[in-house]
Parts: C-alpha cells; sequence; structure tokens
C-alpha cells in the first residue's frame, strides 16, 4: 500500500488477488441473510434479483449509433480498446442472490464510467467506488451495505496512501473525483446496477445523466484526467498550460 507504484505492473494488478482473499475470509451466510433480509423488505430489489437478467453486449449493435449517444461511446470502446464489456460474467451458473448482485454489478462498470463521465484512470475510479459506497449505503440495510462496500474501501487506501507519500501534488485531483462521485451516489434517483444499458445506445450520455439525477457540475472532459496514470506512479508534475 505504501510503496511507490512502477510501470513494470499494471496499477490494479493486486486486484484479482485481494478480490479472491476477500472471497475466501467474508462470512457467506451472514452476507446471504443480508441480501435475503433486503430482497424480503424491498420489492424493487427482489424483483431485479428473481429476473436475473445478463446483457450480452456486441458491437453489431452499437455499429450505427450517433456521435453523443451511449451507443456511440459502447462502439468506441468495443473497436478500440480491445477489451470485451461481457468479461465480467462469462455465463457461469449463478450460486445465489449474492452471486448474481456481485456479477451484475461488475457487468455494467465500464458502462457506468461513459455514463457518469468518471473516466478508468485512477481518480475516475476512485469516484465510481465512492459513488457506489454512498449509494449503497443510502439503499441497502447496513448489512448488505457492509457486504458490498467492504473491499471497495479497502481498495480507495492504497490510492489515497501511495498518492500521499510519492505525488501529494495529484491529491486534489484525486479527492475532486470522491466528491463528485459520492455526490452522485448520494443524488442518483435509482441504482445503476438496475440498469439495461442496451435500451439506452440510442440515447445521450447527457439525458441519461439527467433522468438518472447525476448530471452534476465539475465532471472532467475526456482523457482531462490521464495524467494521473503517471502520478500515480511518482511522475512530475505536469507543466502548467500557456
Amino acid at each position: 500500500c505504501l510503496r511507490k507504484a512502477g510501470w513494470d505492473l499494471p496499477l490494479a494488478y493486486l486486484l484479482p488477488e485481494a478480490t479472491m482473499r476477500f472471497e475466501a475470509l467474508r462470512d457467506k451466510e451472514k452476507d446471504d441473510a443480508s441480501v435475503a433480509y433486503d430482497k424480503a423488505h424491498n420489492p424493487e430489489f427482489a424483483k431485479w434479483l428473481d429476473e436475473r437478467y445478463f446483457s450480452h453486449y456486441t458491437i453489431d449493435m452499437v455499429e450505427k449509433c450517433k456521435p453523443g449517444t451511449l451507443g456511440y461511446e459502447v462502439h468506441d470502446f468495443m473497436k478500440n480498446s480491445g477489451l470485451d464489456l461481457n468479461f465480467f460474467y462469462s455465463g457461469d451458473p449463478i450460486q445465489s442472490d449474492y452471486h448474481y448482485l456481485m456479477a451484475r454489478t461488475g457487468q455494467s462498470h465500464d458502462i457506468e464510467h461513459m455514463v457518469t463521465g468518471l473516466q478508468p484512470d485512477p481518480a475516475g475510479e476512485l469516484g465510481m467506488v465512492c459513488m457506489h459506497v454512498m449509494h449503497n449505503a443510502a439503499y441497502f440495510s447496513e448489512g448488505t451495505a457492509e457486504a458490498l462496500n467492504r473491499l471497495s474501501m479497502y481498495l480507495v487506501g492504497p490510492f489515497l496512501m501511495r498518492t500521499g507519500l510519492h505525488s501529494t501534488y495529484a491529491l486534489p485531483t484525486f479527492l475532486e473525483g470522491i466528491r463528485i462521485g459520492t455526490q452522485m451516489g448520494k443524488q442518483m434517483n435509482k441504482s445503476l446496477r438496475y440498469v439495461r444499458w442496451e435500451e439506452y445506445f440510442d440515447v445521450s450520455i447527457k439525458e441519461i445523466r439527467q433522468e438518472r439525477n447525476i448530471d452534476i457540475p465539475g465532471l472532467p472532459g475526456k482523457g482531462e484526467w490521464d495524467w494521473v496514470f503517471e502520478a500515480s506512479r511518482g511522475g512530475p508534475q505536469p507543466k502548467a498550460a500557456d
């Protein structure tokens, strides 16, 4: 958590191992009971769990989407990144409501970057984490929120500690990402995990943000925080624009 990150490994290289360790150590009976409690007391959540819906995105679905729409951004991602939007769920059998909750939450992660404007840079990722932490705490019972948030908050700590030790000048941007994400999570009117994004491919990003009540001031432009990748590894402070 405290060392300077180097260029030999990706910033999130410990994430799979940390996820597996948390999964091995968690109290499965307690987490399942917490999800069952929310399911019994929240009809919206129960309906969503019982549907067990998964998306299966293909580039053909967004081939003709116009600029400014979600589908256009998805097409750009799928064409130019070389990544698969479906990688969080490979079709393995779902074992429980908790398993589905985690799998579906992960499946919409990349699209949420596009919708929120919090890009997949370190500061944007922190913002997304805090958005979900805030919304989970407001929407779910304490037990379910704890189950969903414990790994997320563990991941926030290392980024902030490393930045404070090795590239303090980047801390304001990290904190701005946290501010934006926290505000989004506090005011959004419906959990983003419920959204079937393929139904919004022809809708503008601006309209989606307004519909979800996350169109807040201060969002970074696309690529505006890319310099944080280097800063997270102790790189030099970027020069001010002339």
